[in-house]
């Protein structure tokens, strides 16, 4: 062997060496530092060690096995850091309580600062005392945040400028360029920030870590951790192939993040009535692509996404087979978001809940082939009548909810403010003595639509509504009314199948070129 490397000369020994190991120099292996992944051993303190020694681009590796942690790990603030386990044989099993097994980024943000001048929706700019943020660059992320009248808990006359209990409206934004109080963003802002009316602010993440992954995971919590990962302070990440089960609280949550995707993650045994099992806060620019909710805690909320804009949601399924209580899905001060493929069914039993719900300023959101089954209260989907406006639901497939299997209800300040909805396609399958539709905010466009089943009404357009065009529908089934329209200005044209489910009000329904 000596007269061999004397041969190859001193690089290409290093390099057979090299090839004969499985190590690497930016690979921080737990089981190097002690961890011995067996279940029982504590590795707390092994891992932390690992992750104390991660430099910008290292990966902490978890071999097969499974890790026993009694505390909360080390926070990863390092940028371009992976977490690596072995695909479907690495799990951080937690003991104990009150804590999260994993976190990414630091959850800070500056003091927030008040805008200068008001930012119409969809504007690339807006303008604050930047230096009250310790400055402003090019490349910084920043969160928008403002108030609204008609929260869940308003009163009247109203309060212009405070928050409802899940978020405020907000999202997160990337700095594209700075001159003097005016910063201009890399996308657009997807509210109308208004500092005076609604007290909008501005506070920057101080140091966001970069181009984190964490992959190939079972976060598993015994039944009595808190949360399984928090990426907070994130931007550019990506979270794949992970699994949280077992958590009193939240099994994924994420706070103050950019451009971070979720692809193939699971949840299972979490949430409650204050915590969602999976939880997007102060988001901008999202993604989940393939997302499973089920066998969730009792009384869990399923999937929530607050302060959140600009996101696209594709392939989630939350099954609330087996609980009593807990919306669902719910956003918040959502807005410009994409949803493909959701499905939410089996909230039956789920007192007062819903399927989806739209809360609070949650507007142009598209829904596009989504299902909503079997889930209770007043709506298969539902809009709480604050300023839910302009949401478009494509080719969903509605039925056997317990009421309405679409609606809108009344606000805290007793409003229908869940303005031009689209319903676009699809089909809607009524249950005995409920509306399959009904619409009591105005502008709603409703077009090429199947809606059968029983029911007492077909398609409602209530009294506050108005301005409807109902258009191009199609209907089967029984029912007191097919189309009951109530408000002014509306319109109904190429529907068919009304003779045979049920008569019309007014009898000679008003006609005309829809817009």
């Amino acid at each position: 062997m000596k007269a061999r490397f004397a041969i190859l000369g001193p690089l290409a020994v290093f390099l057979f060496l090299l090839g004969t190991c499985a190590c690497h120099v930016n690979v921080r292996n737990v089981t190097s530092y002690g961890a011995t992944g067996d279940g029982t051993t504590d590795d707390t303190a092994a891992i932390n060690s690992a992750i104390s020694a991660l430099q910008p681009g290292y990966e902490l590796y978890f071999p097969c096995g499974t890790y026993r942690v009694s505390s909360a790990l080390k926070p990863i603030v390092v940028q371009n850091v992976t977490v690596a386990g072995t695909s479907g044989c690495t799990t951080l099993k937690g003991s104990g309580s009150g804590y999260s097994i994993l976190q990414v980024g630091a959850d800070s943000l500056t003091a927030a600062t008040p805008l200068t001048a008001a930012a119409g929706e969809l504007s690339t700019t807006f303008s604050a005392n930047f230096s009250s943020l310790g400055g402003l660059a090019v490349g910084d992320y920043v969160v928008l945040q403002e108030g609204g009248k008609d929260y869940s808990s308003d009163t009247a006359p109203g309060h212009d400028s405070n928050c409802d209990v899940s978020g405020c409206r907000g999202e997160v934004v990337q700095i594209q360029s700075v001159s003097g109080s005016t910063a201009t963003v890399t996308t657009a802002l997807h509210y109308p920030y208004d500092p005076l009316g609604n007290a909008a602010k501005v506070a920057k993440i101080p140091n966001p870590v970069n181009g984190a992954v964490v992959k190939d995971l079972v976060l598993d919590g015994s039944g009595t951790v808190s949360l399984g990962l928090y990426m907070v302070g994130v931007v550019n990440a990506t979270v794949a192939n992970v699994s949280a089960t077992n958590f009193v609280n939240w099994g994924l949550l994420s706070h103050w993040a950019f451009n971070l995707a979720w692809n193939n993650i699971a949840i299972s045994h979490a949430g409650n009535g204050g915590a969602d099992a999976f939880l997007l806060y102060g988001q901008g620019r999202p993604s989940v692509n393939g997302a499973s909710l089920s066998n969730l805690n009792p009384n869990a909320f399923g999937m929530g996404i607050h302060t959140t804009a600009d996101g696209t949601f594709t392939n989630v399924t939350i099954d609330k087979s087996g609980t009593s209580s807990g919306r669902p899905f719910k956003t918040t001060a959502a807005s410009y978001n994409s949803f493909n493929s959701l499905t939410v069914k089996n909230g039956m039993g789920s007192t007062g809940y819903n399927g989806i719900s739209l809360e609070y300023y949650s507007s142009h959101n598209t829904f596009n082939h989504c299902v909503v089954t079997n889930n209770s209260a007043y709506s298969g989907i539902m809009g709480f009548g604050n300023y839910n406006q302009y949401n478009k639901f494509v080719n969903c497939t509605v039925g056997g909810n317990a009421q309405w299997q679409l609606g809108h209800s009344r606000s805290a300040l007793g409003q229908f403010n869940d303005t031009h909805w689209e319903i676009s396609g699809g089909t809607y399958t009524g249950v005995s003595g409920q509306n399959v539709l009904q619409i009591n905010g105005s502008n709603a466009y409703i077009h090429d639509v199947s809606i059968n089943g029983l029911g007492n009404v077909a398609l409602a357009i209530g009294t506050p509504a108005g301005n409807a065009c109902v258009n191009s529908n199609s209907f089967s089934g029984t029912f007191s009314y097919t189309i009951y329209l109530s408000g002014t200005g509306d319109l109904a044209n190429g529907n068919t199948g009304i003779p045979g489910s049920g008569p019309s009000y007014p009898s000679s329904l008003p006609s005309g070129t829809c817009p």
